[in-house]
């Protein structure tokens, strides 16, 4: 009798041992989780940063583009005394 409540005490001791094993493992696998998403979260921050940088830039050369565009057009439009002198009364006004 005696040795069957060993056996029993033993049994539950292991069981009980390989729960706080699982628990460990389970806890070490979470926060090693945690850990990769802050840095993938660091990461997609960064990305966005540089995006909204690169999109201003890219805004920038279209507006930069378009206005040199509408000045070579407005240089082939007359003669190139009318040119300026439009140019003189646009900055004037």
């Amino acid at each position: 009798m005696l040795k069957a409540l060993a056996i029993a005490c033993a049994g539950l001791f292991l069981a009980a041992l390989i729960m706080l094993f699982h628990s460990l493992i389970v806890e070490k696998q979470k926060k090693e989780l945690e850990a990769e998403i802050e840095e993938m979260d660091k990461k997609i921050k960064s990305l966005n940063a540089r995006n909204a940088v690169l999109e201003r830039t890219i805004e920038m050369k279209e507006r930069i583009r378009n206005e040199s565009e509408n000045r070579i057009d407005n240089l082939h439009d007359g003669d190139a005394l009318g040119n300026a002198v439009g140019i003189l009364s646009k900055r004037k006004g």
